[in-house]
């Protein structure tokens, strides 16, 4: 476990520091330099095998997802649905800046469209991969690669298959909130999170399957 939170802070470290890089630094070359560092530091560490095992993985996610054209504004916006069965989409949010670089990102929230269920409400946070935005999306990835399973009075969290995606699930029980949290990728290159008020984990995927996310990456 100690070595698995370890590469998950260097990942998520790399990531941080490419992020925060210009555009014009050269992203495989930084790649480079700490996959020499790591190896530098093998004969101080036991983990580094992992490490580089982490990176190689990362540097080829970056090269592949890095040759792919992102998903425009207009398509996206043709693509976001206003309603989504008995809720209505109340925001949305296209883009995010962290550092230097603009995130592939799309942001929906819905709500129910009358009082009559108030509790029940969706936020929907969707990363595309290609272009520029991958290597955030490969440090998400990496998040997805832990098999975790753990359950307690107040709910569990671990990963299912919903018609053969495989999801990780987080939720918390009718007496705790009655909320859902779902992640996955889809073809890895869109990374999706989505947590429901008021909706359980198998509901929740119902209503993100009504969304057709793939035809994002058309």
């Amino acid at each position: 476990m100690k070595n698995t939170n370890k590469l998950f802070i260097a990942l998520a470290i790399i990531s941080l520091s490419i992020a925060a890089c210009s555009e014009d630094s050269s992203t495989l070359s930084k790649l480079e330099k700490t996959m020499e560092g790591l190896e530098e530091l093998g004969e101080q560490t036991k983990i580094v095998d992992d490490l580089l095992d982490g990176v190689n993985t990362y540097k080829e996610d970056v090269i592949n997802l890095s040759s792919l054209t992102p998903a425009e504004k207009p398509a996206i916006k043709e693509w976001m649905p206003k309603d989504l069965g008995d809720l209505e989409r109340t925001e949305y949010k296209i883009g995010s800046e962290m550092g230097m670089f603009k995130v592939n990102d799309i942001q929906l929230k819905f709500s129910a469209k009358d009082d009559s269920n108030r509790e029940k409400k969706i936020s929907l946070k969707i990363i595309d991969g290609a272009g520029k935005g991958a290597t955030f999306l490969s440090a998400f990835k990496f998040d997805l690669t832990q098999d975790v399973d753990s359950e307690s009075k107040s709910g569990y969290e671990r990963f299912e298959e919903f018609d053969g995606q495989r999801v990780k699930v987080q939720y918390l029980n009718a007496e705790h909130g009655n909320r859902s949290t779902l992640k996955y990728l889809i073809e890895d290159r869109v990374y999706v999170e989505s947590t429901g008020w008021g909706i359980a984990p198998d509901e929740l995927w119902e209503y993100l399957e009504e969304m057709d996310i793939e035809d994002l990456m058309e």
